[in-house]
């Protein structure tokens, strides 16, 4: 309603900002809608990051058995007495288990006498009782035996 100069009466005043207020902001159902989108992307987001901390975590346990089995290997390479081994311990607070088994390789080819060749594997297993993780390595190992006894040959790769 205007009056002759133009101008709005206080009642229009009020009518025409009650429509700007309604049409200008969100109705409480759209707010809604928008927080459970918004919830959910969120869930999303958050179960993502709990998935790659564990594949993370899995990964570093696999490396440090990995690293314990390469050791443990080592080791049996290294000493003249190559024996089975068992055992237990704990990589960063996982408990796993070993185990050395060696078994006497036959040697295909030109017999060598006063060596025996040896295979022998590596196995960590670490994890709960339903989803065991097992790494094993395997190497062969070539051991002289007593040389001693046996009388020196003129060809210098015959032993």
């Amino acid at each position: 309603m205007r009056c002759r100069q133009g101008k709005l009466t206080s009642s229009a005043r009020v009518a025409s900002a009650a429509k700007v207020t309604l049409s200008a902001g969100f109705t409480l159902l759209e707010t809604m809608i928008a927080l459970a989108i918004l919830a959910g992307v969120a869930a999303a987001v958050a179960q993502l990051y709990a998935s790659g901390v564990e594949t993370t975590l899995d990964v570093e346990r696999e490396s440090q058995a990995y690293i314990w089995a390469q050791s443990k290997m080592d080791e049996a390479l290294l000493f003249d007495d190559v024996n089975e081994a068992a055992g237990q311990g704990m990589i960063d607070g996982t408990p796993f288990t070993y185990n050395i088994s060696v078994t006497d390789q036959p040697y295909h080819g030109e017999a060598r006498p006063g060596f025996g060749l040896h295979h022998i594997e590596v196995a960590i297993t670490w994890g709960s009782s339903a989803y065991d993780n097992t790494i094993r390595i395997v190497s062969l190992k070539a051991q002289a035996s007593d040389l001693s006894n046996q009388a020196p040959s003129d060809d210098p790769l015959r032993f």
